[in-house]
């Protein structure tokens, strides 16, 4: 069976967008940080403080309010805890209007009407992914018995075991699995290392290249073509 599993957060929404609202809400006068740039720190931060998370070293508050105040001191911004507790409430607030990335409703109902198999691999604690994947609308498009979250698990990206236990779990073959993803280090080498095939997903402008996926969409409308042609062989 040929299966399409998706990372969520970069791949099938921008977490640039709300996470750029709440920093304008704390800091309206801040004009010398590179939007880039800051979610870059960010991303690094929540990776590392969700590392610590995993370990049982921090708590998930903890972890919440660290990576923001991580991120603030990259750039020589004052906060506090009790700063961080807020930037991450009114955050977390905003993801609950996030929305599919335009056209990708319409690649996903493709792929399902086509009856290809469709699930999603995510880093994060359980509760707050599925929170964003309710937001998203995605119960009809990828059934909760096929999302995997990685708190669930002793393993998480870029860990390829991870890969390796999503295949178990399914009773899929590496061999038929296209992992679509935004991040070369958690998506696309981890899941090449499990087996699968890989499609790297550069929405954002200097976003990463990934020479190790097997192809490479740099907008929406790229995916759906490079899809088109990978499923074209077997209509």
């Amino acid at each position: 069976m040929t299966a399409f599993v998706f990372d969520m957060d970069d791949t099938l929404y921008l977490r640039s967008a709300p996470y750029m609202e709440t920093f304008r809400h704390f800091f309206p006068e801040e004009k010398g940080i590179d939007p880039s740039l800051l979610l870059k720190r960010s991303r690094y931060w929540s990776d590392f403080e969700f590392e610590r998370f995993k370990k049982g070293e921090i708590s998930r508050d903890a972890m919440n309010a660290l990576r923001v105040l991580d991120t603030l001191g990259d750039f020589s911004l004052p906060g506090d805890m009790a700063m961080a507790q807020d930037f991450q409430r009114i955050y977390e607030d905003k993801q609950h209007r996030i929305h599919l990335l335009p056209g990708l409703k319409d690649i996903l109902e493709s792929l399902k009407k086509k009856g290809f198999f469709l699930g999603m691999i995510s880093n994060g604690s359980v509760d707050h992914q599925l929170m964003k994947y309710h937001a998203l609308g995605l119960e009809d498009l990828i059934p909760p018995s096929r999302v995997l979250i990685s708190s669930e698990t002793p393993f998480h990206k870029p860990d390829p075991r991870i890969f390796t236990l999503y295949l178990e779990k399914m009773g899929i073959q590496r061999g038929e699995v296209w992992y679509i993803g935004d991040s070369v280090e958690n998506d696309v080498l981890p899941a090449c290392k499990a087996g699968l095939h890989t499609i790297l997903c550069r929405w954002e402008e200097g976003g990463e290249e990934g020479s190790d996926a097997d192809r490479t969409a740099r907008s929406v409308d790229e995916l759906a073509s490079i899809l088109e042609d990978v499923t074209s062989s077997f209509s």
